[in-house]
């Protein structure tokens, strides 16, 4: 028994018409009377009468139908649900990032990213490093950017990139003379 089978066999209790239910759904009537069939094997019963107001439900059918409107709305919240779920947690991205790079490298790479999937809600939380492996063994984001060295048992570690530290001092400084 599938969702369509049901819907139609419920569209039929509504309308109490083959033609219709067809017209309703854009397919054939000899497509309701083959789902309403192949219902009616299933169950081993007859679910529908015809008569000259139309169709009817058989007591078996009736009984059949309380369940089908059950079954029709708990499917349709299932539905929705995992769309609401689907829709709120894969786009729902929670970073977490040590100072310097929540604070001066992230807020770019983000800003192009959301331009990019402006369907993504990406959260950014900064704390030390220290903080952010702690919170991130709490499952607190979805992933944690971070520099520096770390014990990395119980993470899986990806290097992004390596920066490049530089030692600059002014033109005029004593230091520069030794290298002259």
């Amino acid at each position: 028994m599938d969702d369509f089978t049901l819907r139609v066999f419920h569209k039929i209790s509504q309308l109490k018409s083959f033609s219709k239910v067809a017209d309703e759904l854009y397919i054939t009537q000899s497509a309701v009377s083959r789902q309403i069939k192949n219902l009616e094997d299933k169950l081993v019963v007859k679910l529908c009468l015809r008569e000259k107001e139309g169709i009817s439900l058989t007591e078996e059918g009736k009984i059949l139908l309380g369940y089908v409107e059950k079954i029709l709305v708990l499917y349709e919240k299932a539905r929705k649900d995992i769309d609401h779920f689907r829709h709120t947690s894969l786009n729902k991205i929670i970073v977490g990032a040590s100072t310097a790079l929540g604070e001066y490298v992230l807020p770019r790479i983000i800003s192009s990213f959301n331009k990019r999937h402006p369907e993504a809600d990406i959260y950014l939380r900064v704390a030390n490093t220290g903080e952010i492996l702690k919170q991130l063994t709490a499952n607190a984001f979805n992933l944690a950017l971070v520099e520096g060295m770390f014990d990395t048992p119980g993470f899986i570690v990806e290097k992004v990139f390596e920066d490049e530290l530089v030692l600059i001092v002014s033109a005029n400084h004593s230091w520069t003379e030794k290298n002259r």
